[in-house]
């Protein structure tokens, strides 16, 4: 339904061929080719939180390792946060909190706290890997970013696109839009 709603009022209105990506809890997207949203044989096309991004990275909630949800969806941006603090003498402002969610990570961020910069750096070159498949497979004119996590801006965003930009297929780069 968000797709059907970028589709046809938002980021995506005269858009063909186009990529959805949510940010949240779990990670989600929808691929519109030639204007039309791709199922799949199944129905399960667009599964990309459990596309493989690290040979043996973390523990999924699929049951396999190195899904880029375990790397960008929220339990996993708090996770990076709670790995960089353990690794990590340097002063934060997330050290005192009871709680730490990608929003107060975000928020952090704005006050210059650098070990929350990083945690955004690195969950970006993650997105920014996993994004650059997607892209060199289908194609897109954009991909356009949505959810909680999308809501951490350029904190995200512009290390997503250095990392999309590293690593999507040549004759692509330069030529798809990143937006939120």
């Amino acid at each position: 339904v968000p797709a059907l709603g970028e589709y046809t009022f938002g980021s995506a209105h005269g858009m063909k061929n186009f990529i959805i990506i949510s940010l949240g809890v779990g990670i989600g997207s929808c691929f519109f080719s030639s204007g039309s949203e791709h199922q799949g044989h199944l129905g399960f096309a667009g599964e990309f939180g459990h596309t493989c991004v690290v040979i043996g990275g973390r523990q999924s909630g699929c049951g396999h390792q190195g899904c880029l949800e375990s790397y960008v969806g929220a339990n996993g941006v708090v996770r990076t946060a709670q790995e960089l603090l353990t690794e990590s003498d340097a002063p934060s402002l997330l050290r005192s909190l009871e709680r730490i969610s990608p929003r107060i990570i975000s928020e952090c961020c704005d006050k210059g706290d650098q070990i929350a910069i990083e945690v955004y750096k690195r969950t970006g070159h993650m997105l920014g890997l996993g994004l650059a498949n997607y892209a060199s497979i289908v194609d897109p004119e954009a991909i356009i970013l949505t959810g909680g996590i999308s809501h951490a801006g350029n904190w995200l965003l512009d290390p997503t696109y250095e990392s999309f930009e590293e690593h999507v297929f040549g004759n692509l780069k330069g030529k798809v839009k990143l937006l939120i």
